[in-house]
C-alpha cells in the first residue's frame, strides 16, 4: 500500500479545527444538557458497575480489545512464517502498535489536559467549574487535584481499530474496517457520555486522533527506508549462518 504524508496533514488540521469549534462554542454543554435530567439530577444512564450495560460497553469490550491485541502479538511472534501472516505482516504490526500506543497516547494527554468530566462540574451537581481545554480555572476555585477527562481514553481503544484499514486488502474490506472501528468506538464513547463521564468533544477528538496515530504508524512502517532495513535483516542472518558453516567445515 502506497501512503502519502498528506492525510497526516489533513487529519491534523481537522483535529485543530474540531478543537477550535468546541473551544469557542457551547456545543459540548448543549449536547450534555440533553443527556442530564436536571429535575431528578441524574444522567440518561446511572453508573452501575454490575449492570449489563457496563459489562458490555466497558469491561467486556475492553477485555475483548486486550485479547484481540494479544492474539495479533502471538501471530506476529510465533506464526510469522505462515503464508497468511507473512503477506499481512506489516498490516498486523500496524494494528498491534495502534492498539497499544493510541490508548497510551490518549492517557498521556489526559494527564496533562486538566479537564474535568461532566459529572464533576457545578453545572451538574459537582464542585468543579466548567472550563474548556485551553482555558484556565478561575482564581480561588481551581481544583486541588488535576482533572483527567480529555480526551476520551476508553473510546480510544475502539477507535484504534481504524488501523484495520491497513490490514484489509480490498476497498470493501477497508470500508468495513472503518465502519467497524467507528461503531465500536462510538458505542464505547457514547456509553461514557450517557453516564456523564465525557463530553462530545472528548470522544470526537479521540476518534480523529486515533486515525492520525494509526495512519502515522502505517506511514512509518511502510516507509522505504524501514522496508529496506526489514529486508536487510534476514539477508544478514543468512550471510552470518553461511559464514559459520564455511568456517565450521
Amino acid at each position: 500500500m502506497t501512503l502519502s504524508i498528506k492525510p497526516v496533514i489533513y487529519t491534523l488540521l481537522l483535529l485543530l479545527l474540531t478543537m477550535m469549534i468546541f473551544e469557542t462554542t457551547s456545543l459540548d454543554v448543549v449536547v450534555q444538557n440533553a443527556l442530564y435530567n436536571f429535575s431528578e439530577k441524574h444522567w440518561v444512564l446511572i453508573l452501575d458497575k454490575t449492570s449489563i450495560a457496563h459489562l458490555v460497553f466497558y469491561d467486556g469490550v475492553k477485555a475483548s480489545l486486550v485479547l484481540f491485541a494479544l492474539t495479533i502479538l502471538i501471530l506476529l511472534l510465533f506464526f510469522r512464517n505462515k503464508t497468511w501472516v507473512k503477506v499481512r505482516f506489516t498490516g498486523l504490526m500496524v494494528v498491534f502498535l495502534s492498539l497499544v500506543f493510541i490508548p497510551l497516547a490518549v492517557a498521556f494527554a489526559k494527564d496533562i489536559s486538566n479537564v474535568a468530566c461532566p459529572y464533576q462540574l457545578t453545572n451538574y451537581g459537582g464542585n468543579v467549574p466548567y472550563v474548556v481545554v485551553f482555558e484556565a480555572y478561575p482564581e480561588g476555585v481551581k481544583p486541588t487535584q488535576a482533572q483527567r477527562c480529555f480526551p476520551a481514553a476508553h473510546a480510544s481503544g475502539g477507535f484504534a481499530l481504524v488501523s484495520l484499514f491497513f490490514l484489509a486488502r480490498t476497498r470493501k474490506g477497508r470500508i468495513q474496517a472503518i465502519g467497524c472501528a467507528l461503531t465500536i468506538g462510538w458505542l464505547m464513547g457514547g456509553y461514557k457520555m450517557l453516564i456523564g463521564h465525557h463530553f462530545l468533544s472528548h470522544t470526537l477528538v479521540s476518534m480523529i486522533f486515533s486515525w492520525l496515530m494509526a495512519y502515522s504508524i502505517a506511514l512509518l512502517l511502510n516507509s522505504e527506508r524501514l522496508t529496506r532495513i526489514r529486508s536487510f535483516i534476514p539477508s544478514l542472518r543468512y550471510s552470518t549462518h553461511e559464514n559459520n558453516e564455511t568456517h565450521g567445515s
